[in-house]
């Protein structure tokens, strides 16, 4: 049984035990370089991210912690739950998408999504055709 999760690494590329323990409704303490913290926790709402080199924002992160209200820790537990479910594989495909066509279009090779969305859609006919 834990109320909260603390992940103090030095570094870690992603960390599955974030989301898992966000998933679980567990507030995370979790560093700035961490992947999955920097993406997944909301300071002061699902959890703590905290600079990786300072011992003293871990204490105050664990001290804020323990200090929660019964009331607090509930709110932080379905924000962790609610962020949880909100990352995943289809929102991260729409969201990389989304990105791609924003940096696409700041090199102006295509001028609006339904432009994109014409060309999916133009792509897809010919490959069926040579099929």
């Amino acid at each position: 049984q834990a109320d909260i999760l603390c992940v103090p690494s030095r570094y870690d590329g992603w960390g599955m035990v974030i989301p898992e323990g966000l998933a679980a409704g567990l507030p995370v303490i979790g560093t700035d370089s961490t992947g999955a913290a920097i993406e997944l926790i909301k300071d002061s709402h699902n959890g703590w991210l905290i600079d990786t080199d300072s011992e003293e924002a871990l204490y105050e992160a664990m001290f804020q912690a323990v200090k929660l209200s019964s009331e607090e820790l509930a709110n932080y537990s379905q924000a962790a739950r609610d962020r949880a479910e909100s990352h995943s594989l289809t929102q991260g495909v729409e969201r990389f998408e989304q990105a791609a066509t924003e940096t696409l279009q700041q090199f102006s090779f295509i001028e609006s999504p339904e432009e994109m969305i014409t060309k999916k859609l133009i792509t897809k006919s010919l490959v069926i055709e040579k099929q």
